[in-house]
């Protein structure tokens, strides 16, 4: 799941690799204070708790596969570190398929860092076509290429797709990490989940949150590496989902709203939240 973006639905699926590995992990400030560590690593393959987890990670990795189509809620932000410079975005997903054969919209609501502005928007994939309506404009962005999307649309389909639910391997990566522990359980909206930290390699972690009743994930938190003010993680949190809802091409399809020009330009390549 570690692969470049390609101009089709796998551009989708390689939001994975951008949502597995949050980046070049922060240097630690040459003043930071030694004493500072990082949280406790979780259990090793040979340790008993580790594959106490792997279990529960088999009945996820299943259960996710079984999906065939998706509604949700989602909400994403930036927390500790990340937080100031990190958007915020909040919106609905539905997505159906898996791979290259899934389709997706998104209304998105896009927020800052740098200021209260807000811009709200539809992105895309009808399975002919990348879109984004942008209503402030009055324009509808549409090519083949998934690039027509813009800086706000792709950090949209990035962070607020749940995109194990559209991978046809949604959780190997997990099972076969090289830690991972339960850490508890936590009430995830209305569902109570399994708290699980996954160590993949150096400077790549994630805290899951599957649901104790159907399997499913709810919510990752994506963990930075560093030390004092430097650590912080991105939160990804998924409510009010509806497992294999009735869905028709009507759900995707893209219908270019009355008083709207369409048009084959790329949306702006800006920061996402940013003029």
């Amino acid at each position: 799941m570690l692969r470049n973006l390609v101009a089709t639905f796998g551009w989708l699926i390689a939001a994975t690799a951008f949502a597995q590995d949050p980046g070049k992990p922060v240097e630690p400030k040459k003043d930071a204070p030694t004493e500072e560590k990082p949280a406790a690593a979780p259990a090793s393959k040979d340790d008993p708790a580790h594959q106490e987890a792997v279990e529960v990670l088999k009945k996820v990795n299943e259960a996710t596969k079984a999906v065939k189509a998706a509604r949700y809620k989602v909400s994403f932000q930036g927390t500790g570190s990340l937080a100031p410079r990190m958007p915020k975005c909040e919106g609905a997903v539905v997505v159906s398929g898996k791979g290259e054969q899934a389709k997706f919209r998104i209304q998105a609501k896009l927020e800052g860092p740098a200021s209260a502005e807000t811009r709200e928007f539809t992105v895309g994939n009808d399975g002919e076509q990348y879109y984004l309506i942008d209503p402030a404009k009055k324009l509808v962005y549409a090519d083949l290429d998934p690039g027509v999307v813009g800086g706000d649309g792709s950090f949209a389909v990035q962070q607020m797709n749940m995109i194990e639910y559209a991978h046809p391997t949604p959780f190997d990566h997990e099972v076969n990490s090289e830690k991972a522990q339960i850490k508890g359980t936590v009430k995830v909206g209305d569902e109570e989940c399994y708290e699980i930290h996954v160590h993949y390699r150096a400077n790549l972690d994630a805290v899951w949150y599957f649901s104790k009743k159907d399997f499913l994930p709810r919510r990752v938190d994506r963990l930075r590496a560093g030390t004092g003010d430097e650590k912080g993680a991105t939160e990804q949190i998924i409510t009010e989902l509806v497992v294999d809802p009735k869905l028709s091409d009507a759900d995707f399809k893209l219908v270019v709203p009355e008083g709207f020009e369409k048009t084959d330009d790329f949306a702006p390549a800006r920061r996402p939240a940013q003029r």
